[in-house]
């Protein structure tokens, strides 16, 4: 996969997330290469990026229970 590929599939990820566990109430903007010139300089620089991180947590919770289920 390429580098873009595997941003947008997290980013893809992280707006699920909040989407249907928070309903987007927690903020998830993403670090996607895709969007107009201005939104990617905001998120280059770090400009009113805002993530929370119980995304993060949720996702993390969710992969080391997988993960301690066993295989599959």
């Amino acid at each position: 996969m390429t580098r873009e590929e595997v941003l947008n599939k997290l980013c893809t990820l992280c707006t699920e997330v909040s989407k249907k566990r928070f309903g987007n109430s927690e903020a998830s903007d993403c670090f996607c290469p895709q969007g107009d010139i201005s939104r990617l300089i905001a998120i280059r620089y770090g400009l009113n990026f805002q993530f929370s991180d119980k995304v993060i947590a949720f996702i993390e919770q969710a992969v080391k229970e997988k993960l301690s289920k066993g295989k599959s």
